[in-house]
């Protein structure tokens, strides 16, 4: 039996594929899988990704002809993943030797359905560390209890346009499932046509950081 299946969508990543891979026999296990979906690479992608076939236990490798995007190739993985867990992993990744081993480990260990984990984004000698939303660790979350900031759907503002508004609106965001979208802008009275300065907006572009716009 699968208890771990990983999926890696690839496409032209000759330059990366080999250091993923090799991450992944790392933390290789009998009952885990690696699903590599080579999404319709012209560089030596195919070639490196055999070049492990027979070293890397539990490999399966899927070739798409043409490309047909990461969303899909990450589908076209999942619908073939037979493990009890599944996982994710770009091809510019890597892992630390054992990790998949502890996640298993935890994700058993908390009796929960998914776990979300801190990660390292690394550029040349630069690494910054992405911690999870929440600073509680090894601890199951009531199914209540938000995990993300709340998102923005519209926008309103909060003072009328008039004499007072000298380029710029006051707003508010309102909490919503939906995706965020940027302010609305339009001349009124007084000529207020600006926005505030985008920092205050509450970094729109998906409202990420969970504050909540105060205006400028």
């Amino acid at each position: 039996m699968i208890t771990l299946s990983v999926v890696v969508p690839i496409r032209d990543g000759e330059r990366f594929i080999a250091d993923a891979l090799t991450s992944l026999s790392r933390n290789a296990r009998g009952d885990f899988e690696f699903i590599i979906v080579n999404d319709g690479s012209v560089d030596a992608t195919g070639d490196i990704i055999d070049d492990f076939i027979g070293e890397l236990p539990g490999l399966v490798v899927i070739r798409n002809p043409a490309p047909v995007g990461l969303a899909d190739a990450r589908n076209t993985g999942l619908s073939a993943a037979t493990g009890r867990y599944v996982t994710y992993m770009d091809g510019d990744d890597w892992l630390a030797p054992g990790y998949l081993a502890r996640l298993v480990e935890a994700i058993d260990g908390l009796g929960c359905d998914f776990v979300r984990v801190d990660h390292v984004q690394v550029e040349g000698r630069k690494r910054v560390v992405h911690r999870a939303p929440l600073a509680r660790r090894g601890t199951v979350l009531a199914p209540a209890t938000p995990s993300s900031p709340p998102t923005c759907a519209r926008w309103w503002t909060t003072r009328t346009p008039g004499p007072a508004c000298t380029g710029a609106r006051w707003a508010t965001c309102c909490t919503s499932p939906a995706p965020c979208t940027p302010p609305r802008t339009g001349r009124g009275s007084g000529g207020c046509t600006g926005r505030p300065p985008r920092s205050r907006w509450c970094r729109w572009r998906g409202c990420s950081t969970g504050a909540w716009c105060r205006g400028r």
